[in-house]
């Protein structure tokens, strides 16, 4: 056993298991090293994102909101104003109510039906 030991490293495979195992070694010990960087990095953005809440809406600016706040007051005054739906006309309900029930039938088809070719359905066309 001992004479295989010395004449397997001696020889040329012993030589290249030192070799591989060299290598390995040492990009195991990058690759931790990656690791171990990517997972601190990881850590401190958690740490500044707690530090760093912002409250604040960039749409209120836009409208004056960081002005001044308006008081409870101003609140209850503006009142959006009741609308009142007209009831329909004669001409409304016996053609412009039909006209447009037609025509959104027959939108309705035509995308549907386009839907379906376009898609390799079988189709009404």
């Amino acid at each position: 056993m001992a004479k295989f030991k010395e004449l397997l490293d001696s020889s040329d495979v012993g030589d290249a298991l030192k070799l591989i195992e060299g290598t390995t070694g040492e990009s195991m010990k990058h690759l931790q090293e990656e690791i171990d960087f990517f997972l601190e990095d990881k850590e401190a953005g958690e740490q500044s994102q707690k530090d760093f809440q912002d409250s604040s809406n960039p749409f209120t600016a836009l409208i004056g909101g960081y002005d001044s706040q308006p008081s409870m007051e101003k609140k209850k005054e503006w009142k959006k104003p009741k609308e009142t739906i007209k009831p329909e006309n004669y001409v409304e309900r016996e053609y412009l109510r039909k006209q447009a029930s037609k025509s959104a039938d027959e939108f309705t088809f035509r995308l549907f039906d386009t839907y379906k070719k376009a898609h390799g359905m079988p189709s009404w066309t």
